[in-house]
Formats: C-alpha cells, structure tokens, sequence
C-alpha cells in the first residue's frame, strides 16, 4: 500500500510539472515572455475587460446618454475612466499642461483607438522621442476614442474638447471598421448612418422610454449583468494565478464565458426592432434611415461622412497649427494577415453582423483615399499593418488585437509621423515643432 501510494504520489507531481512546463511553454509561444516574470492577464484588450467589469448600473447597460456625443461610460474613479467617461486616461478633461515640455497627442476613434492607446502607449512615445525635438519632452497620451464611436462622433469630441480649452499638439485619428460595421447595423435597426451606433443608444433610449423595456428585455439585461460579473472574476482570478497551468486553465474558462457573454449581447441587440425612438411619443430623437436597403447607397453615404468628418477633423486643426494624421485600422476580415490556429479558432467568423459591414464597407472608404489626401489630410492605410505577420494578434471576432498587434501599429503610426512634415528633417529647434501657440503644423 505505501509502494501505491509513493506511485500515485509521484505520478501526480509528475503531472502537475508537465502541466505546468507545458503551460509555461504556450505563455512564451503566444506571449513572447516568461509567466514568472512578467505581469500575467487575460489575453484581450483593456476595453473587453473593462466591459466585463463595469457593473456600475443596474440594469448592466455600461454606457450613460451624452448631449453631445450620443454615449460616453459611466465614470469610476478606482478605474481609469476619467471625469468625461473616457476610458485609458490618467487625466481629466480638458487635460493642462503643468510645464512647457509636455506634448500632447490626442487619439480619437472607437475601441479599438482605445486599445491602442493603452496597449501601444510606451511604443508610441519610445518612438516620437526618436525625434530630437522630442527626446526631452514629456510625451502625455489623452484617449479621446470611445467604444462604438464612429465619425462624425469623432469630429464632434475634437470640436467640443477644443471649445472647452483643451490643449493638443498632435492628433491620431485611428477609425473605418466601427464607420462600416455599425453603420450597416444601424441600417438593419432602420437608424441613419449619421446616428451613433443603435447598439449601443438603444438600450439606453429603451431605458427612457420605458413602454418598450418588456420584461423579457428587462430578464435579458439582468443575464449580460451576471455573465459580466462572473467575467470579473473570471479576470481576476487570471491575474493572481501564481502557477502558469492554473492560468491556462482559467483563462480557457474565461474565453469559454466570453464567447457566452458576446452571445447574450447579440442576442439581445437583435432582439431590438424598428426603434419606436423615432415616433412622436419619445424623449429621444433618433434618425430614420436615408437609404434603405441600397446596400452602395448604404455605403457611399457612410464613406461621405468618414471622409467629411476627417477633412473638418485636418482643416480645424489647420487653422491652430496642430498636425492631424488620419490611419484606417487593419481588421482580420480586410487584410491578407495569415491567421494562427487561436486567431482561426478565437478571432474569425464570416457571419458575424460587424464582419459582413467590414468587407462591404472598406473598399468605398479606400476609395476616398485620395480625396482626402488632396485635401491635405495625411491619411495612411494601415489595413495590411498585419499582413507579414503570422503570430496571433487579434484576440476577438470583432476587431481588437493584442500588446503586439498595438506595438507593431505604434511603429507604423510613428514611421508615418516622423517620416513627414513637419517633423521630417526638423532640426533640434523646438519652436520649429507644431504646436497651439504657431504655425509649425500648417499645411
């Protein structure tokens, strides 16, 4: 019996070290580091874990209604949403300056600027202070993106947070995949293309208009409420994992319950019809739509409002001297990046609403293209950013990719920056920078 169980006792440490050897093995492989030595969290992007945490109304819905801008997050001040509700910021709006060397870049666009802004942050400002004008500068990063947001939501933050005094040396503009993919959307739930994302405003009108929150509504909130609760700790129990197979384990976990997280969430902004926010009776006007079911005229009109509300984004900008460089972000159903087996597995569904839009909306704003750069606008089309890239990089069906993917576009961004005026052959003259206070920038 002693003899047994010395067996089984050494058959199981046996395992448990293969386990964990194993384990340590794929934390490298996908990772790029050691597990002990480094910080270990759920493989997704700061905005996913926020959603999964954000449990801040009762109802479960993340977003409060914005006079200006459609939605904004609720606030939470032991997180990194900041006073307006913009996720990824360790300042308040409008942000000032507290000495004459800090330099402020403004990223706006949707979730997936957010990311980029946090996951490419340290990157991005290794890379600008390559520049010798900006080796002793300090480098302030202000996410002006939001989760959902598409232009001319974009364009109206800009035009908001400049009225309200903010200070800006340079700004990123990082969008196109939210343009398509929400606008058809919003097509299919009858909203205008022009309107914020219906997916994320109607559950909040639905809450104004009580009529329409049925109980089974109310029911179905309650469970996106619960699944993001148990994705917190779910989270939080990745990030104390202290063995490298009991974070594989829980991570697995994690994906498992995201998947059904995303489910209950699609399944719940399809069950939302016609929006009765058009009608006479509600507290919230939300635009028909103008064009049906064209599908071209569907898209034309959305790469006319990216395109125009880019163009208004460079010609503001113009005028104060701030240099504005406009990126298409690369998304996995656009490129011709080779996908590992996770992204196969994790990241890639055809079906999926937001795909469809994507690969029916992006070539009509690649045709724009030129237009706005001979309006001046520096655009640069990052859709093949990922293409010579066969490692995982994107970490959803959506769009959002992860620290490497946010590395290796904090290089494409600052090539871009560098590489053009007026940075491109500055010397080390600091007035010869743009900025608020000259004409560095001007076209």
């Amino acid at each position: 019996m002693r003899k047994a169980l010395v067996g089984i006792a050494i058959s199981l440490v046996t395992l448990v070290v293969m386990a964990e050897l194993l384990a340590v093995a794929w934390y490298g492989l996908t990772r790029g580091r050691l597990f002990y030595t480094s910080e270990h969290t759920v493989q997704q992007e700061e905005a996913l874990l926020e959603e999964a945490v954000d449990a801040a109304s009762p109802w479960g819905v993340r977003h409060r209604l914005h006079p200006y801008f459609g939605f904004t997050k609720w606030t939470a001040p032991e997180r990194r949403i900041n006073n307006e509700g913009f996720p990824g910021n360790q300042h308040d709006f409008p942000f000032r300056k507290t000495s004459p060397r800090q330099y402020i870049v403004a990223v706006f666009g949707g979730s997936v600027a957010t990311s980029f802004t946090n996951l490419g942050q340290e990157r991005l400002i290794q890379r600008l202070q390559e520049h010798p004008a900006l080796a002793d500068r300090e480098i302030v990063l202000l996410n002006m993106a939001q989760g959902g947001y598409k232009q001319p939501q974009s364009l109206l933050a800009l035009s908001y947070y400049l009225a309200a005094g903010q200070e800006i040396d340079l700004v990123i503009n990082l969008d196109g995949f939210n343009e398509v993919a929400l606008s058809a959307r919003n097509a299919s739930m009858n909203i205008d293309a022009a309107m914020p994302s219906g997916d994320h405003l109607l559950p909040l009108a639905d809450l104004v208009n009580q009529s329409v929150l049925t109980p089974e509504r109310v029911a179905a909130l309650h469970d996106i409420y619960t699944r993001q609760q148990r994705l917190a700790r779910l989270a939080k129990g990745v990030a104390g994992a202290r063995l490298a197979s009991v974070a594989f384990v829980r991570e697995q976990l994690y994906r498992i319950e995201t998947a059904r997280y995303r489910q209950a969430v699609m399944q719940f902004q399809e069950s939302q019809q016609t929006p009765t926010n058009v009608s006479d009776r509600s507290l919230i006007f939300i635009a028909p739509s103008l064009t049906g079911a064209d599908e071209d005229a569907l898209f034309r009109r959305v790469a006319d409002i990216w395109a125009n509300s880019s163009a208004m984004m460079h010609a503001l900008l113009a005028q104060r001297g701030i240099p504005y460089y406009h990126f298409l972000q690369p998304n996995q159903y656009v490129s011709a990046k080779p996908l590992s087996a996770e992204e196969r597995r994790y990241a890639y569904s055809p079906e999926h609403p937001y795909a469809v839009g994507a690969v029916k909306g992006y070539p009509y704003l690649l045709a724009r293209a030129e237009d706005l750069r001979r309006q001046g606008v520096r655009f640069v089309n990052a859709v093949d950013a990922f293409d010579a890239h066969p490692e995982t990089l994107y970490i959803d069906d959506c769009c959002h990719f992860n620290r490497r993917g946010a590395e290796i576009l904090a290089d494409l961004v600052a090539d871009a920056i560098l590489a053009s005026p007026p940075f491109a052959g500055a010397g080390e003259d600091l007035g010869a920078l743009p900025g608020p206070a000259h004409n560095g920038g001007r076209p």
